[in-house]
């Protein structure tokens, strides 16, 4: 079987060569957050990635997963013939050894899942395309971003960008934008780039964090919080001075699209963490 990182990445790739700078739209709302049908709770990192590609591939309306045996405990069987979706989960246990010294240790174990549609009489509801409105879109991620804390500035109108150093998010005025769903879709990736700085998550510095690898992590970063927040996504066309240099990354470093999935996933449960922070001092 193929390595599970370059089935990911050729499929992303060729996402990224037939859909351009919307290549990852159809991540977002209507293709619904794949949800484990052990738990019933939503995969997330590497895992989600993986299976929003499936569903956007295969055009499953179905957000279920799970393993034959897990349909098989409810009577139910995977059709013949169809094939699974492997994601792997990690689990970092404490050990000790003989002087009573604790270390850590990182497992990892792989399933083998088949979408609620791979399942005959599986019944599942067709998940509806439920976003905010166009001014709500611009309210909440005004909101969101307030309450994550960060210093946004409106100095330059030309583009939007987050400023390392100084450590704010630059955004034009917003009657530049397309549309109120494009500012708030540039707000939050210019939100996961902020989450990265040296006094929150420190990512710049970590090895193999390329221009293009950080940008890759905002804009999935941005694609998870779209969801979260019911926001619909359109395609950045400044992104497109991005995609081949994504293509290359991808081609030659394989693992690099699982790594930005995970990386984007910590900063998305990083800033929706600060926003729950925020909510519940107001509410004190």
């Amino acid at each position: 079987m193929k390595n599970k990182h370059k089935i990911i990445t050729d499929q992303v790739i060729e996402l990224m060569k037939t859909s351009g700078n919307d290549w990852c739209s159809g991540l977002v709302n209507g293709n619904a957050t794949p949800i484990s049908l052990a738990t019933g709770k939503q995969y997330s990192g590497g895992n989600w990635l993986i299976l929003s590609v499936q569903q956007q591939i295969k055009k499953y309306d179905c957000s279920t997963w799970g393993t034959f045996n897990g349909y098989k405990k409810l009577g139910l069987f995977v059709r013949k013939g169809e094939k699974s979706t492997p994601v792997r989960f990690f689990k970092t246990s404490i050990i000790k050894n003989a002087e009573n010294e604790e270390s850590f240790i990182r497992t990892n174990k792989t399933y083998n899942l088949f979408n609620g549609q791979q399942v005959e009489g599986f019944e599942y509801e067709k998940p509806e395309n439920v976003t905010n409105t166009e001014d709500d879109s611009v309210k909440i991620a005004n909101s969101f971003g307030i309450d994550c804390g960060a210093n946004i500035k409106n100095i330059d109108n030309n583009k939007a960008y987050y400023h390392i150093k100084d450590d704010y998010i630059n955004l034009p005025k917003i009657e530049l934008f397309e549309s109120g769903v494009s500012y708030a879709g540039y707000l939050l990736h210019e939100l996961a780039h902020w989450s990265g700085h040296k006094t929150r998550l420190d990512r710049f510095t970590e090895a193999g964090t390329s221009y293009p690898f950080e940008e890759l992590v905002a804009e999935l970063g941005a694609t998870m919080l779209l969801n979260q927040l019911n926001i619909e996504k359109t395609p950045r066309v400044d992104h497109a001075q991005y995609l081949n240099s994504w293509v290359r990354m991808l081609e030659n470093k394989p693992d690099s699209i699982l790594r930005a999935a995970n990386k984007a996933a910590q900063a998305t449960e990083f800033l929706l963490s600060l926003q729950l922070e925020n909510q519940e001092k107001l509410a004190a």
